[in-house]
């Protein structure tokens, strides 16, 4: 053993005495701190009873005088108590817990009451440090005649104690460092003696033989060192009966079971040569730095080598040269040391050619002579793989296929329900009697309802989401026709918002285009929307100029200017992106989804134009597209002149004549009920409703109808299933007098899919018709079905509706009416009822009745700062007064709405005086309703 390594023995040997020196020294510290502890609570609490005996000893002077007010005599006497040993002041404190004499010149702050209430209870003692004293601070109630006069308290000096505690300390330390030295030196010397002179000779007789072995071959070697043992070299070691005599017997066995199991290892490492050389896994060693040590045959087939030689030499390091992303190897390396080992690990390999093939890596921590390596199977999985990704990538086309088909077929009946009801609602409302006004009204929720109707059927249509576009049509409109209708559609909006909407169209530019209305008229609608929900004040103008005209083509600017809130160049360049708005606030403050822009721009492109914005924040924006429209000679109306298919339906103003029949209806909903049977009955149709599959299949057993339009989704009995049993009783010859030709099936219903007409087509239904219903349609698949009424699509008959009276058969309630009621302009007022005067009085008392206690609402709304109520209640009552003619009121309401749409801007001031002008004119025209 050298002289290095007998050092390092000392030097550990040292330590674990050091340590167990220190384990001592920790605990005897604790005993010792318990003891001093200890000792010290004797010693104050022995101080503490020789002051309260010294305190007893002048407490009836002491207590006198404190309770005379005697301040000098008691000083005197407080002077006497401190002349014992190490007191180094007392105080005297009045009941209160006031300072009233003292022996230093510098008096302790005043007693607090809980101090107070404590001492009366008992006396106090506490320890303090103060300027590195140790004192003890003593107080206690002074008493004369049985009567608490005030409180005395004692400072003392531990000094001594403190003195006593350092000497301790010192002399245990010193014991300490004495009693390591001493073990340190004899549990050396032992060392000496008897551990490291015989390992030494140990070490220096095996070093002996193993000088002159002379063998490569282990299992030799082992069998010289154990006869040399039996030689006699070590003999002495062997018959001492020590430690280091237990040693070397032990280490001869040792040498006898490593001789044999260096035999069966040499056995073991022939066969795991076979399969290293001849397994087709690849097998590898590396060190923890990625050196290649040695690799198998199948390892050079996965990388294209021809040697082990040229791997190692071409890919020195495994990661950077084998891993096709070489940060995998930091992966695959933190995954191993966390477990030790790491199973199916799926990386690219890069291969001597640069192609990539992927693998499955299983490796583990391998201990060699070398030391630490890392051992793995490396499989070639590259054809499993390309399956399992086609294979995956086809389940996720198909189950995302699925999804939408699924998602689009319930919103698409979700969507479509309603919206059969808002324009089957609206074509029958347009047929009754209307003032001019309420014409005005249906008109453009039928215009509105109708374009949204036209958005839904491109969004909804599974084969234009899966081609990634939508169809645009190449009709004939009138462009004045399409501005018009974005300014219908938001007159109401910048009325309410007090925001001055405006359009500018210069007559030059061309009126009849070709192109599709609608696309172009859901940009402006988008674009001109945008515009008013985000401007609060000011105006917003649409504009309309010409960049080129060849004669045949144009193309044409429209510009949406705002005074709003604007957006900043970083917000605008993602504006046009999907999902995408100018501030992640704007979806909480104004709603939307931020898929507008992003539509619009794929609307313009597909029209051959382009979209942008300029902006400034805090003074509006103006969004800008261009579009090219071919263009048309001669209005467009002139299109469908003449032609005798195309059967035009007036809605709002004229009905159909001519047919005849018996119709079944079978549709679930009430308010689609209702519209099926009056629309039907407009056509001179008589209709029966069932609200289910079931009550159809019995209705067509016991009567005889001409036409069944059958609903799809329906409780029960679907339309289906409905179908197919009304045909599989055709062939029984069940169906109520039907003979020698099929009853008309016509699916009604709201999945307008593609595949859902031919579904139906399947189940034996005739014809298909998709809700919200197109009247037109309507009329045509009618004419077509209903034999008796086969001319009637050539003959087209049509008859004006009656205009009928709207006034109230009232004339008493006519003469109620005054000739002037102030605050209302009466004259356009009772315009707006035909000058039905008995309509007019029962509108104005209506008004009274409804509105005449609203102000404490308002007032309270006010008071409360509820600006949103407040809002609220104004603009209904707003509402009606303008349409009564009750311009002042609607005026000064209006002006009020303005300011609270703007208060931070105005003070408590303007709005207060803005308030008071409209209680006092809510409060004239009351009074003046209340008279009528």
């Amino acid at each position: 053993m050298n002289m290095t390594r007998i050092r390092r023995l000392r030097t550990r040997i040292n330590l674990a005495i050091a340590l167990t020196f220190m384990v001592i020294a920790v605990f005897s510290s604790i005993a010792l701190c318990f003891y001093e502890t200890q000792r010290r609570a004797d010693y104050v609490m022995r101080m503490a009873i020789s002051l309260e005996d010294l305190l007893h000893k002048h407490n009836e002077h002491l207590s006198n005088e404190v309770f005379s007010g005697l301040g000098r005599s008691a000083r005197a006497t407080l002077f006497q108590i401190s002349e014992r040993q190490d007191v180094l002041s007392v105080f005297a404190f009045d009941l209160d817990g006031r300072p009233f004499a003292g022996t230093i010149g510098s008096m302790p702050p005043a007693l607090t009451a809980r101090e107070t209430t404590s001492l009366l209870k008992g006396p106090d003692y506490s320890v303090s440090k103060e300027n590195g004293l140790l004192k003890l601070v003593y107080t206690k109630v002074l008493e004369a005649h049985g009567l608490q006069v005030g409180f005395c308290r004692i400072e003392y000096s531990l000094g001594s104690l403190q003195r006593e505690t350092k000497i301790i300390v010192f002399i245990f330390a010193v014991a300490l460092a004495s009693l390591f030295c001493v073990m340190c030196g004899l549990l050396n010397l032992m060392l000496s003696r008897m551990v490291i002179r015989p390992l030494r000779t140990l070490e220096d007789t095996m070093g002996r033989i193993g000088e002159n072995l002379g063998v490569d071959n282990p299992v030799e070697v082992l069998g010289q060192l154990n006869n040399a043992f039996k030689a006699g070299d070590l003999e002495y070691l062997l018959k001492s009966r020590d430690e280091t005599g237990s040693l070397a017997r032990a280490f001869r066995r040792m040498l006898v079971h490593l001789r044999q199991a260096c035999t069966d290892l040499s056995i073991a490492e022939e066969k795991y040569r076979g399969i290293f050389e001849n397994a087709t896994e690849g097998i590898f060693q590396v060190t923890l730095d990625g050196r290649i040590q040695t690799v198998n045959p199948a390892v050079m087939n996965i990388f294209g080598f021809s040697s082990r030689e040229e791997l190692i030499k071409t890919a020195e390091r495994f990661g950077s040269g084998c891993f096709a992303k070489p940060k995998a190897w930091d992966s695959f390396l933190s995954k191993l040391k966390a477990n030790g080992r790491v199973r199916d690990f799926h990386i690219k390999l890069r291969k001597r050619n640069g192609d990539t093939v992927w693998v499955r890596i299983n490796a583990h921590y391998l201990i060699s002579s070398d030391g630490p390596l890392i051992e793995g199977v490396i499989q070639d999985i590259t054809e499993r793989i390309d399956k399992e990704k086609v294979q995956r990538e086809l389940e996720i086309a198909e189950a995302a296929t699925r999804a939408k088909s699924a998602f689009l077929a319930s919103m698409s009946h979700e969507i479509r329900t309603p919206m059969n009801i808002v324009l089957g609602l609206t074509h029958l409302a347009l047929k009754t009697e209307l003032t001019d006004q309420q014409m005005d009204y249906l008109g453009k929720i039928r215009t509105a309802a109708g374009n949204l109707l036209g958005i839904i059927n491109d969004i909804l249509d599974f084969s234009k989401i899966e081609s990634g576009h939508l169809d645009f049509e190449e009709i004939p409109f009138d462009l004045r026709s399409v501005l018009q209708d974005t300014m219908d559609l938001h007159a109401d909006k910048s009325e309410e918002k007090g925001i001055d909407f405006k359009l500018f169209c210069p007559s030059s530019i061309p009126v009849y285009l070709k192109g599709d209305p609608l696309r172009l008229g859901q940009v402006l609608t988008n674009l001109a929307g945008n515009a008013l929900k985000f401007t609060k004040r000011g105006h917003v103008h649409v504009t309309v100029a010409c960049e080129e005209d060849d004669g045949r083509k144009v193309l044409l600017r429209f510009m949406v200017k705002d005074t709003g809130m604007g957006i900043t160049e970083e917000q605008a360049v993602n504006l046009f992106s999907p999902f995408v708005q100018a501030d992640t606030g704007i979806t909480r403050q104004f709603g939307g989804s931020g898929l507008g822009l992003s539509i619009s721009k794929h609307l313009v492109e597909k029209m051959g134009g382009e979209i942008g914005v300029n902006s400034t924040p805090g003074q509006g924006s103006e969004f800008f597209f261009t579009a090219r429209f071919e263009k048309f000679d001669g209005p467009v109306d002139s299109l469908f002149e003449n032609i005798p298919s195309q059967i035009k339906l007036d809605t709002g103003s004229e009905c159909m004549d001519g047919l005849h029949g018996y119709v079944l209806v079978a549709e679930d909903n009430p308010v689609n009920q209702q519209i099926a049977r009056e629309v039907l009955e407009s056509f001179g149709l008589t209709a029966d409703i069932v609200e289910n599959g079931h009550d159809a299949v019995d209705k067509v057993r016991e009567k005889q109808f001409d036409l069944v339009f059958m609903d799809i989704q329906m409780p029960g009995m679907n339309g289906y299933e409905a179908s197919r049993t009304i045909r599989a009783m055709e062939k029984e010859d069940t169906v109520c007098g039907v003979s020698g030709r099929a009853l008309p099936i016509i699916a009604m219903t709201a999945n307008a899919m593609v595949g859902d007409r031919e579904k139906c087509m399947e189940a034996g239904m005739d014809d298909h018709i998709s809700k919200p219903i197109d009247f037109d349609e309507l009329y045509r698949i009618l004419v077509r079905w209903l034999p008796q009424n086969q001319e009637a699509g050539n003959i087209g008959i049509f008859k004006k509706r009656k205009t009928g009276d709207l006034s109230l058969d009232n004339g008493s309630s006519a003469d109620l009416l005054p000739k002037q009621v102030p605050g209302f302009d009466m004259t356009t007022g009772l315009s707006r009822v035909l000058d039905d005067k008995a309509l007019y009085h029962s509108f104005l008392k209506y008004f009274y009745d409804e509105y005449q206690n609203s102000l404490k609402y308002i007032d309270k709304a006010f008071v409360e700062g509820d600006l949103e109520k407040l809002s609220a209640l104004l603009h209904d009552i707003k509402g009606v007064a303008g349409n009564l003619g009750g311009d002042e009121l609607f005026s000064s309401i209006r002006d009020l709405e303005n300011m609270l749409r703007s208060a931070p801007e105005h003070g408590d001031k303007d709005l207060k005086q803005a308030m008071l002008d409209f209680r006092k004119i809510f409060q004239q025209t009351m009074d003046a309703l209340e008279k009528i």
